[in-house]
Protein backbone atom coordinates (compact mmCIF):
# COMPACT_ATOMS: atom_id res chain seq x y z
CA UNK A 1 0.00 0.00 0.00
CA UNK A 2 2.26 2.89 -1.14
CA UNK A 3 1.58 6.01 0.95
CA UNK A 4 3.85 8.99 1.64
CA UNK A 5 3.20 11.41 4.52
CA UNK A 6 1.74 8.86 6.95
CA UNK A 7 3.60 8.45 10.23
CA UNK A 8 3.80 5.63 12.71
CA UNK A 9 1.57 7.31 15.29
CA UNK A 10 -1.22 7.57 12.71
CA UNK A 11 -1.78 3.79 12.91
CA UNK A 12 -1.65 1.07 15.51
CA UNK A 13 0.71 -1.54 14.14
CA UNK A 14 0.61 -5.17 15.22
CA UNK A 15 4.08 -6.58 14.55
CA UNK A 16 3.48 -9.92 16.28
CA UNK A 17 6.67 -9.45 18.26
CA UNK A 18 8.79 -9.23 15.11
CA UNK A 19 11.02 -6.40 14.00
CA UNK A 20 8.94 -4.07 11.84
CA UNK A 21 11.97 -3.36 9.71
CA UNK A 22 12.97 -6.97 9.08
CA UNK A 23 11.33 -7.09 5.64
CA UNK A 24 13.81 -7.12 2.75
CA UNK A 25 13.80 -4.09 0.46
CA UNK A 26 10.89 -3.85 -1.96
CA UNK A 27 11.85 -5.30 -5.33
CA UNK A 28 10.94 -3.42 -8.50
CA UNK A 29 10.31 -5.35 -11.71
CA UNK A 30 10.21 -3.43 -15.00
CA UNK A 31 8.37 -5.44 -17.62
CA UNK A 32 8.43 -4.44 -21.31
CA UNK A 33 5.29 -5.75 -23.02
CA UNK A 34 6.27 -6.60 -26.60
CA UNK A 35 3.33 -8.97 -27.16
CA UNK A 36 0.68 -6.23 -27.18
CA UNK A 37 2.65 -3.16 -28.27
CA UNK A 38 3.74 -1.92 -31.72
CA UNK A 39 7.47 -2.40 -32.24
CA UNK A 40 8.09 1.31 -32.85
CA UNK A 41 6.52 2.12 -29.49
CA UNK A 42 8.56 -0.66 -27.85
CA UNK A 43 11.73 0.92 -29.23
CA UNK A 44 10.82 4.32 -27.78
CA UNK A 45 9.97 2.67 -24.45
CA UNK A 46 13.32 0.90 -24.27
CA UNK A 47 15.17 4.16 -24.88
CA UNK A 48 13.30 5.91 -22.08
CA UNK A 49 13.68 2.96 -19.70
CA UNK A 50 17.42 3.06 -20.33
CA UNK A 51 17.40 6.76 -19.45
CA UNK A 52 15.70 6.04 -16.11
CA UNK A 53 18.16 3.27 -15.28
CA UNK A 54 21.15 5.53 -15.95
CA UNK A 55 19.90 8.44 -13.83
CA UNK A 56 21.98 9.44 -10.81
CA UNK A 57 24.98 7.65 -12.20
CA UNK A 58 23.03 4.41 -12.46
CA UNK A 59 22.39 4.21 -8.70
CA UNK A 60 18.91 2.78 -8.14
CA UNK A 61 17.03 3.31 -4.89
CA UNK A 62 15.45 -0.17 -4.93
CA UNK A 63 16.65 -3.59 -6.08
CA UNK A 64 15.40 -3.79 -9.66
CA UNK A 65 15.12 -6.43 -12.34
CA UNK A 66 14.01 -6.40 -15.98
CA UNK A 67 11.62 -8.65 -17.87
CA UNK A 68 10.68 -8.75 -21.53
CA UNK A 69 7.33 -10.32 -22.40
CA UNK A 70 6.89 -11.47 -26.00
CA UNK A 71 4.99 -14.29 -27.67
CA UNK A 72 7.64 -16.76 -26.50
CA UNK A 73 6.89 -15.93 -22.88
CA UNK A 74 8.57 -13.87 -20.18
CA UNK A 75 12.33 -13.55 -20.28
CA UNK A 76 14.04 -12.24 -17.16
CA UNK A 77 17.26 -10.30 -17.58
CA UNK A 78 19.87 -10.47 -14.77
CA UNK A 79 19.04 -10.89 -11.11
CA UNK A 80 17.76 -7.86 -9.22
CA UNK A 81 20.39 -5.22 -8.60
CA UNK A 82 20.76 -1.55 -7.69
CA UNK A 83 23.22 -1.08 -10.57
CA UNK A 84 21.11 0.68 -13.17
CA UNK A 85 23.95 0.89 -15.68
CA UNK A 86 24.26 -2.90 -15.68
CA UNK A 87 20.53 -3.30 -16.34
CA UNK A 88 20.61 -0.66 -19.09
CA UNK A 89 23.48 -2.49 -20.78
CA UNK A 90 21.60 -5.78 -20.62
CA UNK A 91 18.47 -4.14 -22.01
CA UNK A 92 20.49 -2.90 -24.99
CA UNK A 93 21.73 -6.44 -25.62
CA UNK A 94 18.23 -7.95 -25.49
CA UNK A 95 17.01 -9.16 -28.85
CA UNK A 96 14.36 -7.09 -30.61
CA UNK A 97 12.27 -9.41 -32.78
CA UNK A 98 9.18 -9.04 -34.93
CA UNK A 99 5.81 -10.24 -33.67
CA UNK A 100 5.01 -13.83 -34.56
CA UNK A 101 1.49 -13.14 -33.24
CA UNK A 102 0.34 -10.09 -35.18
CA UNK A 103 -1.48 -7.22 -33.49
CA UNK A 104 -4.83 -7.91 -35.13
CA UNK A 105 -8.40 -8.43 -33.97
CA UNK A 106 -8.09 -12.13 -34.80
CA UNK A 107 -5.22 -12.61 -32.33
CA UNK A 108 -6.78 -10.71 -29.43
CA UNK A 109 -8.08 -13.74 -27.47
CA UNK A 110 -4.72 -15.49 -27.80
CA UNK A 111 -2.85 -12.43 -26.58
CA UNK A 112 -5.17 -12.10 -23.58
CA UNK A 113 -4.48 -15.70 -22.60
CA UNK A 114 -0.71 -15.31 -23.04
CA UNK A 115 -0.69 -12.11 -21.00
CA UNK A 116 -2.76 -13.40 -18.09
CA UNK A 117 -0.68 -16.59 -17.98
CA UNK A 118 2.48 -14.46 -17.82
CA UNK A 119 1.07 -12.34 -14.99
CA UNK A 120 0.17 -15.47 -13.01
CA UNK A 121 3.67 -16.92 -13.45
CA UNK A 122 5.26 -13.69 -12.25
CA UNK A 123 3.02 -13.66 -9.16
CA UNK A 124 3.89 -17.30 -8.45
CA UNK A 125 7.60 -16.47 -8.64
CA UNK A 126 7.16 -13.46 -6.33
CA UNK A 127 5.38 -15.67 -3.81
CA UNK A 128 8.58 -17.69 -3.40
CA UNK A 129 10.57 -14.73 -2.11
CA UNK A 130 10.18 -12.66 1.02
CA UNK A 131 9.06 -9.07 0.82
CA UNK A 132 6.98 -6.98 -1.54
CA UNK A 133 7.25 -6.61 -5.29
CA UNK A 134 6.27 -3.65 -7.44
CA UNK A 135 5.60 -4.87 -10.98
CA UNK A 136 5.58 -2.02 -13.51
CA UNK A 137 3.97 -3.29 -16.74
CA UNK A 138 5.02 -0.98 -19.59
CA UNK A 139 3.14 -1.11 -22.88
CA UNK A 140 -0.33 -1.13 -24.37
CA UNK A 141 -1.54 -4.08 -22.31
CA UNK A 142 -3.71 -6.91 -23.56
CA UNK A 143 -7.05 -6.34 -25.34
CA UNK A 144 -10.22 -6.00 -23.24
CA UNK A 145 -12.45 -8.06 -25.60
CA UNK A 146 -15.26 -5.62 -24.85
CA UNK A 147 -16.95 -5.15 -28.21
CA UNK A 148 -19.68 -6.69 -30.35
CA UNK A 149 -17.23 -9.14 -31.96
CA UNK A 150 -17.21 -11.26 -28.82
CA UNK A 151 -20.14 -13.23 -27.44
CA UNK A 152 -19.29 -15.41 -24.47
CA UNK A 153 -21.01 -18.54 -23.26
CA UNK A 154 -21.95 -19.21 -19.64
CA UNK A 155 -18.97 -21.53 -19.36
CA UNK A 156 -16.62 -18.84 -20.69
CA UNK A 157 -17.95 -16.33 -18.16
CA UNK A 158 -17.22 -18.94 -15.49
CA UNK A 159 -13.62 -19.15 -16.69
CA UNK A 160 -13.34 -15.35 -16.60
CA UNK A 161 -14.67 -15.21 -13.04
CA UNK A 162 -12.26 -17.94 -11.93
CA UNK A 163 -9.36 -15.92 -13.35
CA UNK A 164 -10.50 -12.77 -11.55
CA UNK A 165 -10.59 -14.71 -8.27
CA UNK A 166 -7.27 -16.46 -8.91
CA UNK A 167 -5.25 -13.47 -10.11
CA UNK A 168 -6.51 -11.05 -7.45
CA UNK A 169 -5.71 -13.63 -4.78
CA UNK A 170 -2.26 -14.35 -6.21
CA UNK A 171 -1.29 -10.68 -6.34
CA UNK A 172 -2.45 -10.07 -2.77
CA UNK A 173 -0.91 -13.20 -1.25
CA UNK A 174 2.41 -12.78 -3.07
CA UNK A 175 2.47 -9.08 -2.08
CA UNK A 176 2.69 -7.84 -5.66
CA UNK A 177 1.51 -4.32 -6.42
CA UNK A 178 0.88 -3.91 -10.13
CA UNK A 179 1.34 -0.65 -12.04
CA UNK A 180 0.39 -0.25 -15.69
CA UNK A 181 1.95 2.44 -17.85
CA UNK A 182 0.38 3.03 -21.24
CA UNK A 183 2.54 5.54 -23.16
CA UNK A 184 0.09 7.68 -25.10
CA UNK A 185 0.48 10.03 -28.03
CA UNK A 186 -2.29 12.68 -28.10
CA UNK A 187 -2.06 12.86 -31.89
CA UNK A 188 -2.98 9.21 -32.48
CA UNK A 189 -4.35 7.84 -29.20
CA UNK A 190 -7.98 6.74 -28.92
CA UNK A 191 -8.69 8.42 -25.58
CA UNK A 192 -12.23 7.01 -25.05
CA UNK A 193 -10.93 3.54 -25.84
CA UNK A 194 -8.10 3.80 -23.32
CA UNK A 195 -10.41 5.10 -20.59
CA UNK A 196 -13.01 2.36 -21.18
CA UNK A 197 -11.48 0.25 -18.40
CA UNK A 198 -12.96 2.66 -15.83
CA UNK A 199 -16.34 1.05 -16.49
CA UNK A 200 -15.03 -2.14 -14.86
CA UNK A 201 -13.44 -0.87 -11.65
CA UNK A 202 -16.19 -2.14 -9.38
CA UNK A 203 -15.52 -5.49 -7.74
CA UNK A 204 -17.07 -8.65 -9.18
CA UNK A 205 -19.19 -10.40 -6.54
CA UNK A 206 -20.36 -13.29 -8.70
CA UNK A 207 -20.00 -15.07 -12.02
CA UNK A 208 -23.26 -13.47 -13.16
CA UNK A 209 -21.63 -10.04 -13.05
CA UNK A 210 -18.24 -10.73 -14.60
CA UNK A 211 -17.16 -9.09 -17.83
CA UNK A 212 -13.95 -9.49 -19.87
CA UNK A 213 -13.11 -5.91 -18.90
CA UNK A 214 -12.72 -7.01 -15.28
CA UNK A 215 -9.48 -8.70 -16.39
CA UNK A 216 -8.06 -5.61 -18.11
CA UNK A 217 -4.51 -4.67 -17.10
CA UNK A 218 -5.37 -1.24 -15.62
CA UNK A 219 -8.29 -2.75 -13.67
CA UNK A 220 -6.06 -5.41 -12.11
CA UNK A 221 -3.43 -2.76 -11.37
CA UNK A 222 -5.82 -0.51 -9.48
CA UNK A 223 -7.38 -3.45 -7.64
CA UNK A 224 -3.90 -4.54 -6.47
CA UNK A 225 -3.31 -1.16 -4.85
CA UNK A 226 -1.23 0.17 -7.75
CA UNK A 227 -1.99 2.75 -10.41
CA UNK A 228 -2.95 2.85 -14.08
CA UNK A 229 -1.06 5.62 -15.86
CA UNK A 230 -2.42 6.47 -19.27
CA UNK A 231 -1.79 10.18 -19.66
CA UNK A 232 0.64 11.69 -22.18
CA UNK A 233 3.77 12.39 -20.18
CA UNK A 234 7.42 11.57 -19.97
CA UNK A 235 7.60 7.80 -19.63
CA UNK A 236 10.84 8.01 -17.70
CA UNK A 237 9.33 10.28 -15.05
CA UNK A 238 6.28 8.03 -14.72
CA UNK A 239 8.52 5.01 -14.11
CA UNK A 240 10.63 6.96 -11.62
CA UNK A 241 7.50 8.04 -9.71
CA UNK A 242 6.29 4.44 -9.46
CA UNK A 243 9.67 3.32 -8.16
CA UNK A 244 9.70 6.15 -5.61
CA UNK A 245 6.43 4.87 -4.13
CA UNK A 246 8.17 1.64 -3.13
CA UNK A 247 9.69 3.44 -0.14
CA UNK A 248 6.38 4.24 1.55
CA UNK A 249 4.02 1.53 2.73
CA UNK A 250 2.45 -0.07 5.77
CA UNK A 251 1.32 -3.66 6.17
CA UNK A 252 -2.03 -4.07 7.90
CA UNK A 253 -3.73 -7.33 8.80
CA UNK A 254 -7.20 -8.31 10.00
CA UNK A 255 -9.26 -11.38 10.72
CA UNK A 256 -11.63 -11.95 7.78
CA UNK A 257 -15.27 -12.77 8.33
CA UNK A 258 -16.50 -16.31 7.83
CA UNK A 259 -17.67 -16.88 4.27
CA UNK A 260 -21.11 -18.31 3.65
CA UNK A 261 -20.26 -19.61 0.19
CA UNK A 262 -17.31 -20.21 -2.12
CA UNK A 263 -15.63 -17.09 -3.55
CA UNK A 264 -17.58 -14.65 -1.35
CA UNK A 265 -16.46 -11.15 -2.33
CA UNK A 266 -15.60 -8.48 0.25
CA UNK A 267 -14.52 -4.93 -0.57
CA UNK A 268 -11.52 -3.41 1.18
CA UNK A 269 -10.68 0.23 1.82
CA UNK A 270 -8.31 2.12 4.10
CA UNK A 271 -9.41 5.58 5.23
CA UNK A 272 -6.84 8.06 6.52
CA UNK A 273 -7.68 11.03 8.74
CA UNK A 274 -5.63 13.33 6.52
CA UNK A 275 -7.72 14.89 3.70
CA UNK A 276 -4.66 15.57 1.54
CA UNK A 277 -3.64 11.89 1.50
CA UNK A 278 -5.16 8.85 -0.12
CA UNK A 279 -4.29 5.31 0.86
CA UNK A 280 -4.26 2.65 -1.85
CA UNK A 281 -4.64 -1.02 -1.08
CA UNK A 282 -6.19 -4.17 -2.51
CA UNK A 283 -9.73 -3.36 -3.59
CA UNK A 284 -11.18 -6.58 -2.20
CA UNK A 285 -10.74 -10.27 -1.57
CA UNK A 286 -12.63 -13.51 -2.06
CA UNK A 287 -13.25 -15.44 1.15
CA UNK A 288 -13.77 -19.17 1.27
CA UNK A 289 -15.92 -21.09 3.80
CA UNK A 290 -14.23 -23.18 6.45
CA UNK A 291 -15.35 -26.65 5.49
CA UNK A 292 -15.73 -29.10 8.33
CA UNK A 293 -15.42 -32.78 7.58
CA UNK A 294 -16.86 -35.42 9.83
CA UNK A 295 -15.45 -38.91 9.60
CA UNK A 296 -18.09 -41.60 9.12
CA UNK A 297 -18.68 -43.96 11.99
CA UNK A 298 -16.68 -47.17 11.94
CA UNK A 299 -18.45 -50.52 12.09
CA UNK A 300 -16.46 -53.30 13.64
CA UNK A 301 -17.05 -56.99 13.09
CA UNK A 302 -15.81 -59.70 15.40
Amino acid sequence: MPLAGLFENDLRLDTGGRDRFADPPVEVVLLVDVTNTPLKVVGDERNQIEGVLRRNGGRLTQPTSLMIFDDRGVKGLPQRTTDGNRLADELNKAEARAHSILLTTQTEPDRVTLSLNALERIAEAADRRAGRTILIWIGNGWPMLENSHYLFTEREHGVQFDRVVTISGQLRESRVTLYSIYPTDPAVTDEPGIQHYRSFLRGVPSVNQVRPGNLALPVLAIHSGGRALDIPDDLGNEIANCIAEAKFYYALSFNPVSAKHVDEYHELAVHVDKPQLKARTSAGYYAEPAFQFQLPGLSLQH
